[in-house]
């Protein structure tokens, strides 16, 4: 996670919304990409495309992160994530 996810969140803006802290300025508080237990709640280590986290990293009608900022994750930084989920989603 620290190697290979984490950076990709960092770049792409994730935790711009998504760092936990509680301000009215979140997009949304749901997922706090900075807790673990927060991260395994989205994910299904059996079928990464099924999990919520791969599904909203995807959606075209609701993009994440949110007005372009900074941009979408690139298919390559999807699939990061996927391998990742699917190795088990160590931290």
């Amino acid at each position: 996670f620290a190697l290979k996810v984490k950076p990709i969140f960092d770049a792409t803006g994730c935790y711009d919304c998504h760092d936990g802290t509680d301000s009215e300025d979140k997009a949304n508080k749901a997922l706090n990409l900075a807790e673990n237990a927060s991260i395994l709640e989205d994910i299904d280590k059996g079928d990464p495309d099924k999990s919520e986290l791969i599904v909203r990293l995807r959606d075209l009608e609701n993009p994440m992160p949110k007005n372009g900022k900074p941009r979408m994750l690139s298919e390559d930084e999807v699939a990061t994530i996927k391998a990742w989920i699917k190795a088990g989603a160590n931290f």
